[in-house]
């Protein structure tokens, strides 16, 4: 393994289009907790990004996670219809109240540009 820190090895290989907040590199998460590639377990104030309300590894996520990758890794929205994503947006329709439509998409603009 290489003796330099992953934002050294990154540094030769990456060009700096996007600066990040920090120079950490994290092996694991657990909870809210991060560990990096020191050793130190420090809290992770930005929760994944907002990806992880629950924590880092949540063992319901992790068994659900596990359970549609035995199924299906990727369907793509836009392509096929499976039934995670049906199931879904039944529910989200029904806990609305039953006189809506949902729409998924990867994206702030995408999500826009379906309202529209």
């Amino acid at each position: 393994m290489s003796k330099l820190s992953m934002y050294e090895r990154c540094k030769k290989v990456m060009p700096p289009v996007a600066k990040r907040a920090t120079t950490l590199g994290v092996v694991r998460g657990r909870g809210c907790y991060l560990t990096t590639e020191d050793g130190r377990k420090i809290l992770d104030f930005a929760s994944g990004v907002a990806v992880c309300n629950l924590g880092h590894n949540h063992p319901a996520v992790v068994r659900a996670a596990a359970q549609q990758m035995q199924e299906l890794i990727h369907g793509g929205h836009n392509v096929v219809y499976y039934e995670s994503y049906v199931r879904l947006a039944e529910k989200l329709v029904e806990a609305t109240g039953g006189d809506t439509m949902v729409y998924f998409s990867n994206s702030g603009a995408e999500a826009n540009e379906g309202a529209i």
